[in-house]
């Protein structure tokens, strides 16, 4: 049993933040190769996957990139 109890009618999103995964990984390693879909299977386990998304948090101010 993980964490929480699992019911055979959960469902869960997944939200993945790109920039602070590949930012974290690429501080600890030197190469930056990912399983995005292993990471989302791992996350839902048996629970019924409804969405996954993958988020950038690049943004600009006054022009400037500040990612």
């Amino acid at each position: 049993m993980g964490l929480f109890e699992h019911r055979s009618g959960d469902r869960v999103m997944v939200f993945l933040d790109v920039r602070n995964i590949l930012g974290g990984v690429s501080e600890h390693l030197d190469f930056t190769r990912v399983d995005f879909v292993g990471m989302v299977k791992g996350v839902c386990d048996h629970r019924n996957l409804v969405a996954a998304y993958a988020v950038d948090g690049r943004y600009k101010v006054d022009g400037e990139d500040r990612s």
